[in-house]
């Protein structure tokens, strides 16, 4: 079975929605501590958002069709595996790997 986009989609929704029971119930905590939990659960949620969108990345890489579709434009041959598009990314056209980032805080 070819690399499916939706997947890594569908994993972060349910997971985010997973946090929504955990935000449901803040209101019987202090308020000092809601900012705290909500905050976490905040940066949790991004998190998983940047997995899916490395989820993502890796598997229209591998050739996996848009959801509507559509192929993706390739410049290089599919990847056979996630790590192999991993070193796609960070090698195609460049003198020397490049890593790839995803985050906010990563340098």
């Amino acid at each position: 079975m070819p690399p499916q986009v939706h997947v890594p989609v569908d994993q972060f929704v349910a997971r985010s929605t997973s946090h929504g029971t955990i935000t449901a119930g803040l209101d019987v905590l202090e308020p000092h501590m809601q900012r705290l939990v909500a905050e976490l659960v905040m940066m949790r949620v991004f998190d998983e958002f940047q997995e899916a969108i490395s989820g993502i990345a890796d598997r229209l890489i591998c050739g996996a069709s848009y959801v509507d579709g559509t192929s993706p434009a390739l410049l290089t041959g599919p990847a056979r595996s996630a790590a192999g598009a991993r070193t796609l990314m960070e090698t195609h056209n460049r003198p020397k790997p490049v890593r790839v980032r995803w985050g906010l805080w990563c340098n």
